[in-house]
């Protein structure tokens, strides 16, 4: 249900689900309507669960969707060797050019 609202979101700028026990399925979801959403410039998704593979997912569409400027994933639940893959994403995501 919130995947379909963010996809024709017009509004909303600033999203928190933080503590939302969301799982890969959440963030792959998530990732798929941030592709097309123009409007959502803050998006916290502290202390979730969808580790390294959620957060690639979101990676590879937030790399291409250029409004959002603020990304939280603290306190994510991740294996020592998912840590420095997430890390090094979001990095990639501050640095990019067209942000």
């Amino acid at each position: 249900m919130l995947s379909e609202a963010l996809y024709d979101n017009t509004t909303l700028t600033h999203l928190f689900l933080t503590s939302n026990l969301l799982v890969i399925e959440g963030a792959k979801a998530l990732a798929k309507v941030l592709y097309k959403n123009t409007t959502l410039i803050c998006l916290n998704l502290e202390n979730n669960q969808f580790g390294a593979e959620g957060v690639k997912a979101l990676a590879n569409t937030l790399y291409k969707n250029t409004t959002i400027s603020s990304l939280n994933l603290s306190y994510m639940v991740l294996r020592s060797f998912e840590v420095y893959f997430s890390v090094s994403i979001t990095s990639q995501l501050k640095s990019s050019p067209e942000k």
